[in-house]
């Protein structure tokens, strides 16, 4: 992953998270503007990791999983300073698990070929088995 992807997974690791610690405020959606700003903050981490797949060519899988990771280890760290919650060893252990886990998917994502059985342009990766979908939707419109 190239520096510019790590960014803009942490980009949007950092938007989840601000959403996910705003689901306190909104009081079960209870709360129109803190419940507008948390559903904000989700559609743009959407977006954002939309970019590092779409622009970079990525596998979704080990993307996505990156970029959870690292917001679930940031909502932690900022739930312990903001909201005070409990740091336990069990919880530290589950965290480094997670950091392991999430950096390990995607150093690793590519065969051992390279292929990921994709058509790749500069700006696009379309999986091969979704060929004939999306020129058929193109197609019918």
């Amino acid at each position: 992953m190239d520096i510019r992807s790590v960014g803009l997974s942490f980009l949007a690791a950092g938007m989840f998270s601000a959403g996910a610690l705003l689901m306190k405020t909104t009081l079960g959606l209870q709360r129109l503007w803190p419940s507008v700003a948390m559903f904000s903050c989700f559609i743009v981490g959407a977006a954002l990791n939309t970019l590092v797949i779409f622009r970079g060519g990525r596998e979704v899988g080990p993307t996505y999983v990156f970029v959870i990771g690292c917001e679930t280890i940031l909502a932690f760290a900022l739930a312990t300073l903001i909201f005070h919650e409990r740091v336990t060893a069990g919880r530290l252990l589950g965290i480094a698990l997670v950091g392991f886990g999430s950096v390990l998917l995607a150093t690793s994502s590519a065969g051992a070929d390279g292929d990921h059985g994709t058509l790749t342009s500069a700006h696009s990766s379309v999986p091969t088995s979704d060929v004939g979908l999306a020129v058929s939707f193109a197609s019918d419109g």
